[in-house]
């Protein structure tokens, strides 16, 4: 029960938390990266930079697309791609 937990268990417990919200985060953008390349398009070296800042927690979904959109068609193609594999991966599960 959480009421019992010590203090060691909750800090675990907040860190597995983490760790699975960042295999999530990593997973939809590796997913997204295949999607594109599949199309033959590459992100370049600014866009994989904010893509490791979303991965990362320092950036949330929405700061990550608007980030996205400054930079040149394919990296705004992915921040489409990677709110769409973030939005089907929160689906509730049957």
């Amino acid at each position: 029960m959480p009421g019992d937990w010590t203090p060691e268990e909750q800090v675990a417990r907040k860190e597995r938390l983490r760790l699975d919200e960042r295999e999530r985060r990593a997973s939809a953008v590796r997913n997204s990266l295949g999607s594109l390349a599949i199309e033959g398009l590459d992100p370049g070296p600014e866009a994989k930079a904010i893509f490791q800042r979303y991965i990362d927690g320092e950036l949330t979904l929405e700061q990550t697309g608007d980030a996205l959109r400054i930079w040149p068609p394919a990296d705004a193609k992915f921040g489409k791609l990677l709110t769409a594999e973030l939005q089907h991966d929160e689906r509730p599960k049957a």
